[in-house]
């Protein structure tokens, strides 16, 4: 007897060896970043022993139920396992989760974040070979680029039509400098204000005429200004806030440009003198500042706040961020509520996001975005989403993404991959609701996303 017993318990551990996981709950698949192309939603994941396992994914659109879309069968180990789904629609929301079966046995699901497809067209590949350059809407809804040409001393603009594809012929200007502030005038005409280049920091301010497509000099401002900030007032005068004016020293001077008198004014200074902040324009025609560099050195990183009255003449300095930041990113949302995003900080990379809310002084956490941003923008799309687009660092694998802040529902959707490049520089909001995108370094590339 004691043989039979023995020989069956070496039968049953025979059977056994080939099976996923001799415990009634198989191992859950281990999902990967998901990535989004104009043809469809790539769901990637990872699993331990897939000998025999049936891989089976469900999806859900926006307030829907799951549904199961598919099962896959699996009789040998694979190093990747992906699926890209074909039959999402564009502009909704969609929830995926995925889970392991091997006969009555089933795994946990593991759930991927949510996903959203837009339409993403490449428009060109190499017009040109700007290391470094800034885009702007005109108000004919024409592009206007400035930047910096390679291997040149000088720097030159260009106009893109959105409708045509077309570029005109380059028109130089005679500076050759970065880091300054592009705006557009309610005359339709575009001013250049401050930057630093072969000449040192400048105090210059250039127009770019619209009608006769030419450059001129303008007048100049009270002092120099370099990464700063500027804003295009409710009286549609223009406000220069802080900046570099010499090497890594911090400014903390203002002024505002009157285009009554054609004269540039000079306002209280700020409480901390600073660059590479942002400047958001409230509904009330204050004008909030948040973050920024403070004195020399990266580490020299402010969360600090501060409002300027420009009734008053005043800055006060309000509730600070919760992370502090450079070359971040706010937008006013519908709600009044100001959303900042992402960080250039060189040590410490953040996917955290917060939003100021104007009436309570306070800055509230939000869901953290899926990727870290070193270099982005973020805009206000016409049904109230904000889309940010930009770098997200050789950390995240992909290096150019986007995502979609839903303020009703208080997430981030993750969204269209940009394929095979890096270094965006600038986007434009086409007010048809398409987002010209541009970057690269000695070839330009540039994408519409199409979010109709």
């Amino acid at each position: 007897m004691k043989y039979i017993l023995l020989l069956a318990l070496i039968f049953i551990g025979c059977e056994s060896t080939n099976d996923p996981e001799i415990n009634n709950q198989l191992l859950t698949p281990q999902i990967r970043k998901l990535y989004v192309t104009n043809d469809g939603i790539t769901l990637p994941w990872g699993y331990a022993d897939t000998l025999q396992v049936v891989i089976e994914i469900q999806r859900k659109i926006e307030d829907e139920n799951y549904q199961l879309i598919t099962l896959l069968t699996y009789s040998q180990y694979s190093d990747k396992y992906e699926f890209l789904d074909t039959s999402l629609t564009n502009g909704k929301i969609a929830y995926y989760r995925i889970r392991a079966k091997y006969g009555p046995r089933v795994s946990d699901f593991a759930t991927y974040p949510p996903v959203v497809k837009h339409t993403l067209e490449i428009v060109d590949t190499n017009f040109a070979s700007y290391p470094e350059f800034k885009v702007i809407k005109l108000a004919n809804e024409k592009i206007l680029l400035v930047g910096k040409i390679y291997s040149e001393d000088y720097n030159s603009s260009m106009v893109f039509d959105p409708i045509s594809y077309v570029w005109n012929t380059p028109i130089y200007l005679p500076i050759y400098q970065s880091n300054f502030s592009l705006d557009l005038m309610n005359d339709g005409n575009v001013l250049l204000t401050g930057g630093n280049g072969t000449s040192g920091y400048s105090n210059k301010t250039f127009v770019y005429d619209v009608n006769t497509n030419l450059w001129q000099e303008s007048v100049p401002m009270n002092y120099k200004h370099s990464s700063h900030s500027t804003i295009l007032l409710q009286d549609a005068n223009l406000f220069v806030v802080g900046g570099v004016y010499a090497g890594s020293t911090y400014s903390n001077k203002c002024e505002i440009f009157d285009i009554q008198i054609n004269q540039w004014i000079e306002t209280s200074s700020l409480n901390l003198a600073r660059s590479h902040h942002s400047t958001t324009l409230l509904p009330d025609g204050r004008i909030l500042i948040a973050g920024g560099y403070t004195r020399d050195g990266y580490n020299d990183l402010t969360s600090s706040s501060e409002i300027y009255d420009i009734n008053e003449n005043i800055w006060y300095n309000v509730a600070s961020m919760k992370t502090p930041r450079i070359d971040h990113s706010t937008v006013l949302l519908p709600d009044n509520r100001v959303l900042v995003v992402g960080s250039d900080n060189p040590y410490v990379h953040t996917r955290e996001c917060e939003v100021y809310d104007i009436q309570s002084n306070i800055w509230l956490s939000i869901p953290d975005m899926a990727y870290y941003y070193v270099s982005q923008a973020a805009n206000l799309l016409n049904d109230g989403r904000v889309i940010v687009i930009g770098n997200t660092g050789s950390m995240n694998g992909e290096k150019f993404n986007s995502e979609i802040y839903y303020p009703d529902k208080n997430i981030w959707v993750q969204c269209n991959l940009m394929p095979d490049i890096n270094n965006f520089r600038d986007c434009v909001l086409l007010s048809n609701n398409r987002l010209v995108i541009m970057g690269g370094q000695l070839e330009n590339y540039m994408y519409i996303m199409n979010f109709n």
